[in-house]
């Protein structure tokens, strides 16, 4: 099926190890069922949507998400609701993924194709093959075949943000920077659903980040009261969060901040068929909704971004045929509209991340990088009780830089999210200084693309782009 794109293909011999260190379309758990993605009565309908799909993130041999670790042996028999073990098996390998969807989001295990033997992450596993996202991730007729192109069915997600720490105080209430006892910090079953989106919970489970904002907020109250001035960072998004933003489930929002939004439609597109998008819900509706749909680009870029640096190339085109739905006459879009809805948002990132160095939340900055730690004394800038909102401003920048189309999933609710971040971080109060601490920066580092220093007039113009997408401009109020 795959034959025209021989480039993606990494190692396609199911029977030996996979020595090249790339993932597979065939690893070893595919031996003997090749009608999980192919079908035996026509081998050439399907060769266009094989090639866009090994040409996308999700088809990428080489790719780290899936040929970076042996992530068969990354899983657990503990349960899901307690569980603080490694689970990557569940969204790194096709065998994982249907695992843990076809049990009602519960199953973690680890695995091994025939004949070899399971390990257990740390374990090192006998079989490291390693698995691409094959089509029965998605398709499946019933019967364990995919070529029937039915589509597979996720019943509502929920997900288990849990977390395993410590705090050191020995009077938690007090949060003292000065302590001796460690106390053991664990909270369990922190669930949290999602909307039921249809076909598009199937993208969800994957795409909900491991860690979010209100941990923080937990994690500082009863019983917990972890205590900031040592605390390990627990705000971790993982990697491509975009369901978690859409939806926002994700960020650290402030006390006595409004982030709600009334216009904001997003989340129902391919819901119920609102404006006319169908019933294939938010993700499938816009991602797959073009002449290219298993590439799942909305839109096309002058350069492909790269796993290690998003910000280049330009938005050339729009491709998706839903955003047409709503967004008409004076509201729509053009690629150059959305180009600059994806530079302002990244110059904001980088407008935050340059405030967190000013204020030397940072571990060394050398030629290639700025190191922010995950582990640092959070109540050191602002007093001992600050410690949460200074985290928060660490995780939101973490969440939204490893989703690269936050702009695009929730505009105003990532807006605002790094506009509260930024005027907190800046005096540690909400006092919407934030075009000030933005123009106050005497320097700035791409955040995604460590060579890339700003000063002197590419400061300012990161500077002015930044305070255009939070505020509208210059005086402008918080979005």
């Amino acid at each position: 099926m795959l034959l025209n794109a021989p480039q993606h293909f990494g190692n396609m011999t199911a029977s030996l190890t996979n020595v090249r260190g790339r993932a597979s379309y065939v690893s070893s758990n595919f031996i003997g069922n090749c009608r999980k993605c192919h079908n035996p009565h026509d081998t050439s309908t399907a060769l266009e949507i094989g090639r866009q799909w090994a040409e996308s993130g999700h088809g990428d041999t080489a790719g780290s998400p899936r040929a970076s670790r042996d992530f068969k042996t990354y899983g657990t028999y503990q349960p899901v609701n307690t569980t603080f073990e490694s689970n990557c098996v569940r969204c790194h390998t096709t065998t994982g993924y249907v695992n843990f969807v076809s049990s009602g989001f519960t199953v973690q295990r680890p695995f091994a194709g025939p004949g070899f033997q399971i390990a257990q992450y740390p374990a090192l596993s006998t079989d490291t093959t390693k698995e691409v996202t094959a089509c029965n991730a998605c398709h499946d007729d019933g019967n364990g075949n995919a070529y029937s192109f039915k589509l597979r069915t996720v019943p509502q997600v929920y997900i288990y943000y849990n977390y395993s720490g410590s705090s050191t105080a020995t009077n938690p209430g007090a949060r003292a920077v000065s302590l001796q006892t460690s106390i053991p910090v664990k909270f369990n079953n922190n669930l949290v659903y999602y909307p039921d989106s249809g076909p598009s919970n199937m993208c969800i489970s994957c795409h909900a980040g491991r860690g979010y904002g209100n941990m923080i907020t937990i994690a500082a109250g009863a019983p917990y009261f972890l205590n900031f001035s040592t605390s390990t960072s627990i705000g971790s998004a993982h990697a491509f969060p975009g369901a978690a933003t859409l939806f926002q489930k994700i960020g650290y929002e402030y006390a006595g901040r409004d982030y709600s939004s009334a216009a904001f439609l997003h989340s129902k597109i391919g819901v119920s068929n609102t404006n006319a998008t169908g019933n294939l819900g938010p993700c499938i509706s816009c991602h797959m909704n073009s002449t290219e749909s298993h590439s799942f680009r909305p839109v096309a870029f002058s350069t492909e971004p790269t796993e290690t640096n998003p910000t280049v190339g330009v938005i050339g085109s729009l491709v998706s045929r839903t955003c047409s739905k709503c967004h008409t006459g004076a509201n729509s879009w053009t690629a150059t509209k959305l180009q600059g809805k994806r530079s302002g948002f990244q110059t904001a990132i980088t407008a935050l991340y340059g405030l967190f160095y000013k204020q030397g939340v940072v571990v060394s900055r050398t030629t290639t990088s700025w190191g922010i730690p995950t582990n640092y004394n959070w109540n050191r800038l602002y007093g001992s009780a600050s410690g949460p909102n200074t985290m928060g401003a660490y995780t939101n920048y973490n969440v939204l830089k490893s989703d690269w189309g936050a702009y695009a999933h929730n505009d105003r609710y990532v807006r605002r999210l790094i506009y509260d971040s930024i005027d907190w971080l800046n005096d540690g109060v909400l006092n919407n200084d934030v075009e000030a601490a933005i123009n106050s920066l005497a320097t700035a580092k791409n955040p995604w693309n460590s060579s890339v220093n700003y000063s002197g007039s590419e400061l300012l113009t990161m500077q002015q782009n930044a305070i255009r997408y939070l505020i509208g401009g210059p005086g402008g109020p918080r979005p």
